[in-house]
């Protein structure tokens, strides 16, 4: 029993993973192929030019550049013990991080306003320190 690996398989498969997936296959003259993939078609080309020198060691992900876009990538052949037929699983690498590169902006925000607040407050209320402690109080119930 089998069942198809084609374009619909691949589309479903990248739902359920939410990954892109390829399947890259030799043809009989021993060039790599995709039949079947949800990348567009210029990085599946370049995928596939490069599909051979990329070293992709099974069970590790490796990060490659295809058409000037970073990917993790994991090549897993389909049948064990062959090195003909493949599945290739890439996320984009700047989709990934891009929560982590909002949360790091909003921590520098954070990070250099505190440096603002306190140049601020040290020089209004600290350097007159005859009555620092009144004007701390009245400087907390404005702001």
């Amino acid at each position: 029993m089998g069942f198809a690996i084609d374009q619909i398989f691949t589309e479903e498969f990248k739902e359920s993973i939410s990954a892109e997936v390829t399947v890259i296959f030799r043809d009989e003259n021993g060039e790599w192929r995709s039949q079947a993939s949800t990348i567009t078609e210029n990085i599946r080309n370049e995928v596939i030019s490069q599909f051979s020198a990329i070293d992709m060691g099974f069970n590790q992900a490796n990060v490659s550049n295809f058409a000037g876009e970073d990917f993790v990538s994991l090549a897993q052949p389909i049948v064990a013990g062959t090195n003909s037929v493949y599945v290739l699983l890439q996320r984009s690498l700047s989709d990934q991080l891009a929560p982590y590169k909002n949360l790091s902006k909003t921590l520098l925000t954070i990070f250099f306003a505190r440096f603002r607040f306190f140049d601020c407050w040290r020089s209004t209320y600290i350097e007159n320190s005859d009555q620092a402690s009144i004007r701390i109080g009245e400087w907390c119930k404005k702001n």
